[in-house]
């Protein structure tokens, strides 16, 4: 994940990325988030710590957009680059929870939105798997990418 190895001090991820202006401890996890541009892309960079060993990591898109289908092309730009990167996704799907718009492409943002319609896609290796999803409800959207380490040394 950028330049980071699962299994990284926090202090070596400052090392590489600099000093975070946000830090959070939850059930034992501890977060580092940075905020930055990614694939062009403005976002939420985060680095999530088990006993002081990163374990996950994440891309929160936070680019805004005056109609929500172009959160649709935002994730199918992330979906070639990680695809670019590592290889055709394992799994890729659309799913629909509600079909009130599947008939109109132009209102699948819309849906999205909704919670009606979701999109995913996993990559598996064996060092990690990366899960992307645009999602959403009650007129919110959320796209996502995150990367979970699965051979941390101890």
């Amino acid at each position: 994940f950028r330049d980071t190895r699962w299994g990284m001090s926090k202090n070596q991820v400052f090392e590489l990325e600099g000093e975070s202006s946000h830090q959070e401890k939850s059930y034992g996890l501890e977060t580092i988030r940075y905020r930055k541009k990614a694939i062009g892309l403005e976002c939420s960079i985060e680095f999530i710590f088990a006993g002081n060993k990163l374990i996950k990591a994440k891309y929160i898109f936070l680019e805004q957009h005056k109609h929500e289908s172009q959160y649709i092309g935002d994730y199918k730009k992330i979906k070639d680059w990680l695809t670019e990167r590592h290889g055709m996704p394992l799994g890729s799907n659309v799913t629909w929870r509600n079909d009130l718009y599947k008939e109109d492409y132009s209102d699948w943002g819309l849906a999205v939105s909704l919670g009606h319609l979701e999109y995913s896609c996993l990559w598996k290796n064996q060092e990690m798997e990366i899960f992307l999803t645009l999602s959403g409800e009650n007129n919110k959207l959320s796209l996502c990418a995150e990367y979970k380490g699965l051979r941390i040394k101890k």
